[in-house]
């Protein structure tokens, strides 16, 4: 049921942009080709194939959202003109997924067309004269899954291999994980060119991440497998594996860059070695999210954790996020035919459009800096300096870590990192740290008021701070970007700084506050943004490292209001704030070793 694979529980959300530069050719429409339409008709998810005469293009999708009666179209002109729908057999008109279509060769070399329609049970139907004639759909075993099969590949040893995934709803009760992981990646094998598979077994699965609709892609020289995932929770960037070994056991789950999170990754190689990948995109700061869009860089940029060469918006989507289940095809003179459904008119429903380009043209267009769309920067992820007397407040804090430093680099236990509220502790919080903070512990505060995410990252990468062996670091920012930020933007602000931290000292635990509460009561319209943040960033703890607190209970009264008491400005607490601060760290701080 399980191969060998390592489970992956301890990652942050990689960051949420990316610098490339972004080619638009949603407005070139020599480019496009409608391949069907249908008033008021939603026409859905497509894929599709390239026969081996280099022309022939097999689309398949269905009428519906994911759902539907099969259509199947053919072009024998490499996608320039496509046929009327074709006859299928009656049942294809009970298909409850997404179609997928695939050429595959058996052992004893004769081609075959499969195609595969999802949920339980999954079934298959097959063609043997390059798609003239085709078989019902079929079940392949007493169980089912969602896209199935999102991708294939042939094996070194002629066998294939097939990827979907499912949710817990649809494999069926005798092969369900025991884990209570939200999603699983399956993969099943033919060893008869794809017209029998095995039972399935589970590939890939994360703790909190949705993992699903896969792409398997092989190494230039031929000797590693690897398989991009979704990410449909939408808290982390889209993931890959690897596998040395044909796919027996594959490497932990982890994220890519934000430039290649998107869903349902389709792609190949160029004639110059390069990829081109099309998908959705789904990254949490891009200027074309819920697009389709293309990547163009090396399988080397992916696994090594590099964000490519450039972008392609190929076409606006006017809906929010439905479209681009595209396929990819090559012909022979080095054109990728691209071919997805989407809202292209913000008036009628979905419908299946082809775009077409070559790399080299892209080349030209980004290099004569035409058609660029400007990026989406993060201020709160952009590391910023400020001036004056903050200026003055870094240098007299790094002289401190330094004189530290230099007498024992362990010297420092405790790191207490944020903004005025953190520099609070050296003036109504005064009597309460040298209480709790001094000899026998020895603590280092990290705070400058009015500090931003940004502030902070910039004095994380200017400061020595952190090549103190620090045993615990106290993090409680943000609540300043509330003020031009979204609760999405401070929270990758945050992680940002959690990632920085767990580079430059891996052996460090951090104790995360959640943004304190700011504002008389919970209508506050900038403490709404802060929880906003707080509970994006609240995933951190699945990191063992990371202990996320939520010390609001420690400052609110019963109504959720703040009390002048504690808060006079209600931002900044007082003596009584900064007493019950320490009170609820203390806990925590002598579980991790720091005694009295």
């Amino acid at each position: 049921m399980f191969l060998t694979l390592l489970l992956c529980f301890a990652q942050l959300p990689g960051p949420a942009g990316y610098s490339l530069p972004i080619l638009d050719l949603d407005g070139d429409t020599h480019r496009q080709v409608i391949v069907d339409r249908e008033a008021g008709q939603y026409l859905g998810h497509v894929t599709t194939t390239l026969l081996d005469d280099g022309k022939t293009l097999i689309a398949v999708y269905p009428k519906g959202h994911g759902k539907g009666a099969i259509v199947m179209k053919r072009s024998e002109d490499g996608g320039r003109t496509w046929s009327e729908r074709l006859e299928v057999p009656d049942n294809w008109s009970t298909s409850q997924e997404v179609p997928t279509i695939y050429s595959t060769v058996d052992p004893a070399g004769k081609k075959h067309l499969i195609l595969f329609s999802g949920l339980a049970p999954i079934r298959l139907a097959h063609s043997e004269d390059d798609g003239q004639t085709w078989s019902n759909l079929e079940p392949i075993g007493d169980f089912g899954g969602i896209v199935a099969c999102a991708t294939m590949m042939r094996l070194k040893n002629g066998d294939y291999l097939a990827m979907f995934h499912d949710d817990g709803r649809f494999l069926g009760a005798p092969l369900q994980p025991q884990d209570s992981n939200p999603f699983h990646v399956y993969q099943i094998r033919s060893k008869d060119g794809g017209l029998t598979w095995s039972a399935p077994q589970v590939a890939a699965t994360h703790r909190r991440a949705h993992l699903c609709e896969p792409l398997i892609l092989r190494s230039p020289n031929g000797e590693q497998l690897l398989c991009l995932m979704r990410e449909n929770s939408r808290q982390y960037n889209s993931f890959y594996m690897t596998s040395e070994d044909e796919g027996s056991t594959w490497s932990k789950p982890q994220q890519l860059s934000a430039a290649l999170t998107g869903d349902r990754h389709t792609g190949t190689y160029a004639p110059d070695g390069r990829l081109f990948l099309s998908f959705r995109d789904t990254a949490r700061r891009s200027p074309t999210q819920g697009d389709w869009i293309g990547w163009v860089g090396t399988y080397s940029d992916i696994v090594n954790g590099r964000e490519g060469q450039y972008r392609v918006r190929l076409k606006d989507n006017k809906h929010l996020w439905d479209c681009a289940y595209p396929g990819v095809n090559l012909l022979p003179d080095g054109t990728f035919v691209c071919t997805t459904y989407g809202h292209w008119d913000d008036k009628d429903a979905p419908y299946i459009l082809s775009v077409r380009i070559q790399l080299t043209e892209l080349d030209e267009l980004l290099g004569a800096g035409n058609s660029l769309l400007a990026n989406l920067p993060n201020p709160a992820t952009t590391p910023a300096a400020r001036d004056g007397w903050w200026m003055d407040r870094h240098r007299a804090i790094e002289a401190n870590v330094k004189l530290a430093a230099a007498q024992d680099p362990a010297a420092v236990d405790l790191l207490f990192i944020g903004d005025s509220i953190t520099q609070g502790w050296e003036g109504a919080g005064k009597e309460i740290w040298a209480e709790n903070y001094s000899s026998p512990r020895t603590a280092l505060n990290f705070g400058i008021g009015g500090d931003r995410t940004q502030h902070v990252l910039w004095r994380l990468a200017e400061s020595s701070v952190l090549n103190l062996t620090s045993k615990v670091a106290v993090v409680m920012i943000g609540t300043n970007n509330s003020n031009t930020d979204s609760g999405a933007d401070i929270a990758d602000g945050i992680f940002a700084i959690l990632r920085e931290l767990r580079a430059k000292q891996p052996n460090m635990h951090i104790l995360l506050l959640l943004i304190f509460p700011r504002g008389a009561d919970a209508e506050d319209a900038l403490r709404k943004v802060n929880d906003d943040a707080n509970r994006r960033i609240a995933i951190a703890a699945d990191d063992p490292m990371i202990e996320v607190l939520d010390l609001s209970s420690v400052f609110l009264d019963a109504d959720g209001k703040l009390p002048p008491a504690i808060m006079p400005d209600f931002l900044h607490p007082q003596a009584e704030g900064y007493r019950r601060w320490a009170a609820a760290l203390e806990p925590k701080l002598q579980k991790l070793g720091f005694l009295r």
